[in-house]
């Protein structure tokens, strides 16, 4: 049973209270019924900032992740993933996460602390450093563009369609400036580049992925070359 009034044993009363388990060799008491936690999270309280990165980029190794339960209510911590691809989650172990989105990874990681140790684990992950080596991205564009070909595109760096073009050496005289093609993962989309840069709509430029490919068709009609 907890006491109330002593500082060390508050601590193993609220991690009681969320787990059901310890993964040292113990007797813990009966568990109790999980209590919902209250306040912000650790990682607002601690002021951690994470890199801005594409929520379906999956996670490699070397990748530094900051990682807290929110039920435990401690400050994040940082954890590099490993060279096999795992994320230490001490003192429960680890888990594999290379591969897989921060989304993916706090799923699995949920699953394995409610097997055993937790009544009700919230873990929350986010990407503090990427491995830059690791995490290229290749986009290809062809057509009528100036330089096409392949681009790679560094971990953590967000670029659009109309900066992959510009990236590209800009349009040719003959290019469908207003029909670009993207294709993803086996579907196709259309977009007005053109209207794009004149009016500024950010919100129409899509942050390209890895393995998309970019295609800018001829405007064989093209009379003014714009």
């Amino acid at each position: 049973m907890c006491v109330l009034g002593l500082a060390i044993a508050g601590r193993d009363c609220r991690a009681q209270d969320v787990r059901r388990a310890v993964p040292a060799a113990s007797n813990p008491s009966t568990p109790t019924a999980p209590a919902a936690p209250a306040g912000p999270s650790a990682i607002e309280r601690s002021g951690m900032s994470a890199v801005p990165v594409d929520s379906n980029r999956r996670l490699t190794v070397g990748d530094l992740i900051s990682f807290q339960i929110m039920e435990d209510r401690d400050a994040a911590v940082l954890r590099k993933i490993s060279a096999t691809g795992e994320l230490d989650i001490s003192p429960f172990g680890r888990v594999k996460v290379a591969g897989k989105t921060t989304a993916q990874a706090e799923a699995d990681i949920k699953s394995y602390l409610e097997k055993d140790y937790y009544w009700t684990a919230t873990p929350i992950l986010a990407v503090d450093s990427v491995n830059p080596v690791a995490v290229i991205r290749k986009i290809l564009i062809s057509g009528e563009v100036r330089a096409p070909g392949p681009m790679e595109v560094a971990g953590g760096e967000q670029l659009t369609l109309s900066e992959a073009i510009l990236r590209a050496g800009n349009f040719t005289q003959w290019a469908k400036k207003d029909k670009v093609k993207l294709n993803r993962g086996g579907t196709q989309k259309i977009y007005d580049v053109r209207r794009i840069t004149a009016e500024g709509r950010a919100e129409e430029d899509p942050i390209l992925q890895d393995g998309d490919r970019i295609h800018v068709d001829k405007n064989w009609f093209n009379i003014r070359g714009d």
